[in-house]
């Protein structure tokens, strides 16, 4: 989106905040596994509704096979067609079982962010490991210390 051709104001953001709680209570409860508020779905719906057109145009690059190129041209507002383009992969992951069973939420209650488990074992709680899992990792360590009455470092500094 070219930010050039949007004008700054309350109600521009007022929508994008809007849609951003839909789509976050549409994840939420996919990923509680509860029933949506028909709002979020009426909002995704709404959002889907301004897509940008896909259009078939020639190759500019004469080193394309077929000579053509698939494009996206938008049609109306440019943050309607944002939003819709971060709505469609959304939309898609939700009407997927299979995908829906991927959809995740940081365990980390301060974090909270949503992530798709990629992961072998479809187990990831984390967002990051190198952030929230390393900081949950770390808070572990400290509290069995504590509870076996030895200092967190302890181990460290005997082993030198």
């Amino acid at each position: 989106m070219d930010p050039a051709g949007v004008a700054e104001s309350a109600a521009v953001l007022a929508r994008v905040v809007r849609v951003r709680a839909a789509f976050r209570d549409l994840w939420d409860a996919a990923v509680e596994d509860r029933q949506v508020d028909e709002w979020a779905i009426r909002e995704l719906n709404s959002v889907l509704s301004h897509r940008s057109v896909l259009e078939l145009r020639p190759s500019r690059d004469s080193g394309g096979a077929s000579g053509y190129q698939l494009a996206q041209r938008a049609v109306g507002d440019p943050v309607d067609d944002a939003l819709a383009r971060l709505a469609e992969p959304l939309a898609l992951t939700l009407g997927s079982d299979e995908a829906l069973t991927r959809l995740r939420t940081c365990a980390d209650d301060a974090c909270r962010y949503v992530f798709f488990d990629g992961s072998r074992t479809h187990q990831r709680r984390w967002c990051d490991m190198a952030s929230c899992g390393n900081r949950a990792k770390a808070a572990r360590h400290r509290a069995r210390a504590r509870g076996s009455g030895q200092s967190p470092g302890a181990d460290a500094q005997t082993a030198g």
